[in-house]
């Protein structure tokens, strides 16, 4: 059974052994997006809505710069 996007995303941050706290400050999102991110009932996960409201991860995003320690997430050229 495939994995829903949210979580995909906790197992990648659980097994680089971070919490959502050194995630937040990591990405430069709050630890509360964070975990709505994660929440099973979060509706609107698009690239966008992720990286909007956060100029410099937003910019880094597009250039597929930005560095979570989580690997390669399917960003570009991924």
């Amino acid at each position: 059974m495939a994995l829903t996007i949210q979580e995909r995303l906790k197992d990648l941050r659980v097994e680089c052994g971070l919490t959502l706290e050194q995630l937040a400050e990591q990405t430069h999102l709050s630890k509360s997006a964070l975990g709505s991110y994660e929440a099973e009932d979060f509706k609107d996960i698009s690239h966008y809505t992720l990286s909007s409201g956060e100029t410099q991860t937003e910019s880094a995003a597009q250039t597929g710069t930005v560095s979570t320690g989580m690997g390669n997430m399917g960003g570009p050229g991924g």
